[in-house]
């Protein structure tokens, strides 16, 4: 078998993998009709946010950080959206934080095992966006510019 039929049989079984995907994650919905409550888009709108992704990358790094040290290494991010975005992880079990009754207070956040599980996912797709950014940015400059091809 040739190199390149190789690869056509790869990519095409590829596909026959991701199409089998889709019809397991829609079996569940009748797609005339979709649920006023879709669980993929509830989940994915609260851990796909830039603050978010970027606490999930911190703690996959640094194992545990405190308040005080995601706070500086999450340039941009306000103390307020910080604590926010932290609810909302440790609500949804991405994290774990870990109040330790001392003078001043210390408290210390660390993914669960859920959350290492979703910052491997997060870090394919930063691998993909590697891979693929320069043909984007090409893209974009190329619509914004008016031209194609």
């Amino acid at each position: 078998m040739k190199q390149s039929n190789l690869n056509e049989t790869v990519v095409d079984n590829q596909l026959v993998i991701d199409k089998k995907k889709m019809e397991n994650i829609f079996s569940d919905f009748d797609l005339d009709n979709p649920p006023a409550v879709c669980p993929i888009r509830d989940v994915l709108a609260k851990v796909l946010d830039k603050w978010s992704i970027l606490i999930v990358l911190m703690l996959g790094y640094y194992e545990i950080l405190r308040f005080a040290d995601l706070k500086k290494k999450i340039k941009g991010i306000s103390p307020k959206m910080l604590s926010i975005s932290l609810k909302h992880l440790e609500k949804d079990g991405f994290i774990i934080r870990t109040a330790f009754a001392e003078v001043p207070l210390r408290v210390e956040y660390k993914l669960t095992a859920q959350g290492e599980s979703f910052c491997n996912k997060i870090l394919e797709l930063s691998e993909w966006i590697s891979i693929y950014f320069p043909t984007i940015v090409d893209g974009r400059n190329k619509i914004d510019a008016g031209t194609k091809d």
